[in-house]
């Protein structure tokens, strides 16, 4: 876990915890406005701790989710909390930066989430992110990105500036992406 934007792993699962605690609900309500149906598939990529895969188990019962993260603390971590929950699979160790990710799958996907990685990130995931995705979304899926990010190389807050200057000091590959950027990358995918 060196590429983390902290020193220190816990320090990081804390940070990254607040984090999910604080956009939980708004993400929850984007997913609502979005997403019609009364059953879906669900894959959480980078799921972290836990935190939002949880959340949104417990408000869609009728959803299977499937979530995973690269470190595998973070799976063991998810494992327990959402052992509960009976319409949530064994998480699993998933590196998003290659597009392999979607052959440990064998699956296919109605949804597919990510949220808070692709600032703390190098571009090398977003490649595998969207090539990835472009395999296990079903035709119609949907891909749900949350995170902040800038536009035509602007930053829609201050703060989101000075969040971006923080990560790229702690790592010159991280920092908010283009949306732009991320959408010609979108579009150049093939299945």
């Amino acid at each position: 876990m060196a590429s983390i934007p902290f020193s220190d792993p816990e320090e990081y699962r804390k940070q990254f915890g607040s984090a999910a605690e604080r956009n939980k609900l708004p993400i929850l309500e984007a997913l609502k406005r979005h997403v019609t149906v009364e059953r879906a598939k669900a894959l959480e990529l980078a799921s972290g701790i836990g935190t939002h895969v949880s959340f949104f188990a417990e408000n869609f019962p009728n959803w299977t989710f499937q979530p995973s993260d690269v470190d595998p603390v973070h799976v063991e971590l998810i494992a327990q909390k959402t052992q509960h929950l009976k319409n949530v699979l064994p998480p699993v160790v998933l590196n998003v930066s290659s597009d392999n990710f979607a052959d440990t799958l064998n699956d296919e996907y109605d949804i597919v989430m990510v949220s808070n990685l692709l600032h703390v990130a190098g571009w090398q995931v977003s490649i595998g992110l969207f090539h990835g995705c472009s395999r296990v979304l079903r035709t119609d899926g949907l891909l749900f990105i949350y995170g902040p990010f800038k536009r035509n190389g602007t930053y829609n807050a201050e703060s989101n500036q000075k969040f971006d200057e923080f990560l790229k000091s702690r790592n010159p590959e991280f920092g908010l992406k283009d949306i732009d950027d991320l959408e010609r990358l979108a579009h150049g995918c093939k299945v």
